[in-house]
């Protein structure tokens, strides 16, 4: 679902989704739309995602997530991280070369 995107943006906000407890899944749909209400409307979020993780641990259990996924939001960008990076530490992560 990750596209190459030619528009420039004034900025972008990203989020990890990495593996998490269930009890957590169902705040992701609440967290990107907290964050999509309070970041400038034109600025997207990409979310760097465990991809695997999310299909088959996360998407099945919370539609709205699913909807919003399904939907191609125009501010939302999927990106799906290598699988070397999934089983990182998130501050691992974010010092990452591929991330940057």
């Amino acid at each position: 679902r990750n596209a190459t995107f030619s528009t420039k943006y004034d900025g972008v906000a990203i989020t990890v989704m990495l593996r998490a407890p269930k009890w957590f899944h169902r705040r992701y749909t609440v967290m990107l739309h907290n964050a999509l209400a309070n970041i400038p409307p034109t600025w997207p979020i990409q979310i760097f995602s465990n991809e695997e993780w999310l299909q088959k641990d996360v998407l099945p259990l919370h539609p709205g997530l699913q909807n919003l996924r399904s939907q191609e939001h125009p501010r939302l960008i999927w990106t799906p991280m290598p699988t070397q990076l999934t089983k990182k530490k998130p501050k691992e992560i974010m010092k990452s070369n591929w991330l940057w």
